[in-house]
């Protein structure tokens, strides 16, 4: 069985299958995190390798870039010349993350007055007269004078009046907050302390080949290459599935058969299980699709299943027929068709449709081994009693802990899904640690019928992108930022015009003759100024030193590329990620907004008051984060009914009913309890196990009263037998590597070993108290 689940073609590393189809996007970027080990000083080697691009000479300083430290750059030569043959071999997947600062600051000294904003105009005008002319002079000729200005970085000659800071860096993404990284001239970002770069490689093929190779070029003992990315996670999640499945699956398998073997003590029922679950599993794959990371779990609690059909075979169901408790236990996940995640929608079906194939199989085998022996009843028997106090107690314990912590059990959302591989672990936290959260990312894509259209788009976007996230931004990378649509364009040039800029040019190059300095050194400054004729139109830009950076934000929309990607990730996202028909021509400029921590909106208005069509982890997380708590109780709530309404139409005693239905709440209650106490965060992976416990509190409860009903023992052995067979299939995952299967297993495990206790010392009490409200009896036989 495990050999054919881990065939290539059924195994999927997917990990975006619980974000909402709207918020999915496609990114194939591979971040490459170089940092010097130890205190840096041993490096040395290629000292001229970055002096030829990446430290900028005073006057080719970027806008709003700080000075580099020479001894600084000096130090990191060995780091600088790393990254330099990365760009170099890679050159056709490697793509600069941001801005390259000297094709940066020769756009901003061309358009300097062009890309201040309207509102700061009042600024310029000010500084533009004679008083300030006279004394922004003064200080070019003090800092001329100083011995330090040659380190200074300072750019006079380009902005002798210090325009540049009307500019709203953080608006147009040139810096990011205080103390964040810098843009290198080719385009990598350098952390705060200068002793870690990052750069950023995209490819369609295979991530694990292209990181190799990397670590081949840039191989050196004074640097730490790590890497992450979501088509690394991918990579790394279905080599984890393909390597962990089976023995996952054998595992479980094993403890379940051998706790049946002692259970039974015959081995023919041990193969008549064996041979029901393995159907039920086959149905569940051949329904549900690609294994992913997150599914997992639900194969090994199909093989725990193998001890419920121990109990229909001794007879102990709820109703005559037998149909009732397999049916709750079938439809537990049927609520999550009303969750936003497609990945559950697809799973809950296939989970119907297993445990139907599961009870039939077994029935079948069953038949073959004959009635009279399937009908042998053995076991320890339990003459139950109804005990409303005690009831009462344990499962208001349960309900009073489970509303008080619900509120503080941390919540998280489909994009913090931990890998088990260690190696992306640390190469995820220190890409948090020296640069940005990559689970933090939000994307836009501006569509246009030409690549002019969508430029010109894209930097009313930026705006709202600022706007919007101005209290979490942390970098804009946008090529919006940098040009201005021409209606805007020939405001801003009226405005300008009556700042009689020819005059004050006049003023400003007499100043600098009363101060001795030459005029020529700023004829660039003064004859830009005067000549406006220059614009950064969306055209402009793509023939201008940015080009190339553009054009790495430029998103073909091609059906054939589209539906490529769909089958990398899995079968069922083709119809949630397939483009609709007006996207299938034209291109899209894609802007990258670099959040700090959780966004404090999902939602961000566009220039014409519409919402913004942005995707991206860090909106599915904090979506998640403000609604599960509320979904929590509606998807309990729509499985508690589905039970209830089985029960009913199998007892028709409604007292039944919601006693077994308060039942499954109180053991869905615990596991939020066992979650708060061992510090395990709650989060849409979980969901299913959430809902099995309910499920299996509510089996347990309405077989106990059942007995009752029939003046019958409860054979307690057998239940306990089928609750160990759940817990085994969770401690399977517990034994794993994998966080997400550690916490479900450790979910499972804790509630179906639970809701048997509560089934069957509370249900019997809370039956027998609400027979007496709604007058049913007891001991009525309903059939």
């Amino acid at each position: 069985m495990s050999v054919v689940i881990c065939r290539d073609d059924l195994v999927s590393g997917a990990l975006d299958s619980l974000v909402e189809p709207e918020l999915q996007t496609s990114d194939e970027s591979l971040w490459i995190h170089l940092e010097l080990r130890g205190d840096g000083g041993e490096g040395g080697g290629e000292g001229e390798g970055e002096g030829e691009g990446e430290v900028d000479a005073p006057d080719g300083a970027a806008l709003g870039d700080a000075p580099v430290d020479p001894a600084l750059d000096e130090l990191s030569s060995t780091l600088q010349a790393s990254a330099r043959r990365i760009r170099e071999e890679f050159e056709g997947v490697w793509v600069p993350i941001a801005a390259p600062a000297q094709e940066t600051s020769a756009w901003l000294n061309s358009h300097l007055l062009y890309m201040i904003p309207p509102a700061q105009h009042g600024e310029v005008a000010s500084l533009l007269r004679p008083e300030n002319i006279d004394a922004a002079v003064a200080g070019i000729r003090a800092r001329l004078s100083s011995p330090l200005f040659a380190v200074a970085g300072d750019t006079p000659r380009r902005d002798p009046l210090g325009l540049s800071a009307l500019l709203g860096d953080t608006q147009l993404g040139l810096r990011g907050l205080p103390g964040g990284a810098e843009a290198t001239a080719a385009g990598d970002l350098r952390s705060a302390s200068g002793r870690a770069l990052l750069l950023e490689l995209r490819t369609e093929g295979d991530p694990v080949a292209l990181l190799e190779a990397v670590r081949g070029v840039a191989e050196d003992p004074a640097i730490e290459l790590r890497a992450d990315g979501p088509a690394l996670r991918e990579a790394v999640s279905a080599a984890s599935v393909s390597a962990s499945l089976g023995r996952t699956l054998v595992t479980a398998a094993a403890l379940v058969m051998m706790l049946l073997a002692l259970g039974l003590r015959r081995l023919t029922p041990v193969f008549v299980s064996a041979a029901a679950t393995l159907s039920g599993v086959a149905v569940l794959v051949a329904l549900g699709g690609p294994v992913e990371l997150l599914v997992v779990p639900l194969l090994a609690m199909m093989i725990g299943c193998a001890g419920e059909g121990q109990v229909q075979r001794q007879r102990q169901q709820i109703a005559v027929s037998g149909w009732a408790g397999p049916l709750i236990l079938a439809s537990a996940l049927l609520p999550l068709l009303a969750a936003p995640y497609p990945l559950w929608h697809r799973w809950a079906l296939a989970w119907f449709g297993a445990v139907a194939a599961f009870s039939v199989a077994l029935r079948l085998l069953s038949a073959v081994r004959g009635a009279s022996e399937a009908a042998k009843v053995t076991g320890l028997g339990l003459r139950l009693r109804a005990w409303p106090p005690l009831a009462v107690l344990l499962c208001g314990a349960c309900l009073a802990l489970g509303a008080l912590l619900s509120e503080r059990v941390e919540v998280t959302g489909p994009a913090a899904i931990e890998l088990g591989d260690p190696e992306l672990g640390a190469a995820r936290e220190a890409l948090r640690r020296d640069f940005f959260d990559p689970d933090a990312l939000v994307t836009l894509d501006s569509r246009g019928a030409t690549l002019e259209e969508a430029l010109g788009r894209s930097t009313g976007d930026a705006l709202a992108l600022a706007t919007g996230f101005a209290d979490d931004l942390r970098r804009l990378d946008t090529p919006g930022a940098f040009v201005i649509t021409d209606e805007e364009l020939d405001r801003r040039r009226e405005a300008l015009d009556g700042l009689e800029l020819s005059a004050r040019m006049i003023d400003l190059e007499a100043a600098l003759r009363r101060a001795e300095l030459r005029p020529q050194a700023f004829a660039e400054f003064l004859r830009g100024a005067v000549d406006l004729k220059a614009r950064p139109s969306p055209e402009t830009a793509l023939a201008g030193p940015l080009s190339g950076w553009i054009s790495s934000h430029q998103v073909a929309h091609q059906v054939a590329h589209q539906v490529a990607h769909q089958v990398a990730h899995q079968v069922a996202h083709q119809v949630a990620h397939q483009v609709e028909p007006d996207d299938a021509d034209g291109v899209s400029v894609r802007s990258r907004a670099f959040l700090q921590g959780e966004p404090s909106t999902t939602a961000v208005l566009g220039a014409n008051g519409e919402p913004l069509a942005l995707r991206g982890p860090a909106l599915a997380e904090g979506r998640a984060r403000r609604q599960l708590r509320g979904r929590l109780g509606l998807y309990a709530g729509i499985g508690l009914w589905i039970g209830a309404l089985v029960i009913w139409l199998a007892t028709r005693s409604l007292a039944l009913a919601l006693a077994s239905a308060i039942t499954a709440v109180a053991s869905e209650c615990a596991v939020i309890t066992v979650l708060w106490g061992l510090g395990i965060p709650l989060s849409p992976a979980l969901l299913p196990a959430f809902l099995l416990v309910g499920a299996a509190g509510m089996i347990a409860g309405g077989r106990a009263c059942r007995s009752i009903d029939r003046e019958r023992p409860l054979l307690v052995s057998a239940m306990l037998l089928a609750s160990l067979c759940q817990v085994a299939g969770g401690l399977a995952l517990v034994a794993t590597r994998e966080p997400s299967w550690q916490a479900f297993g450790i979910a499972l495990a804790s509630g179906c070993a639970i809701a048997p206790g509560l089934g069957i010392f509370a249900t019997p009490g809370l039956y027998r108290l609400l027979g007496r409200v709604l007058r049913e009896g007891p001991k009525e036989a309903r059939r």
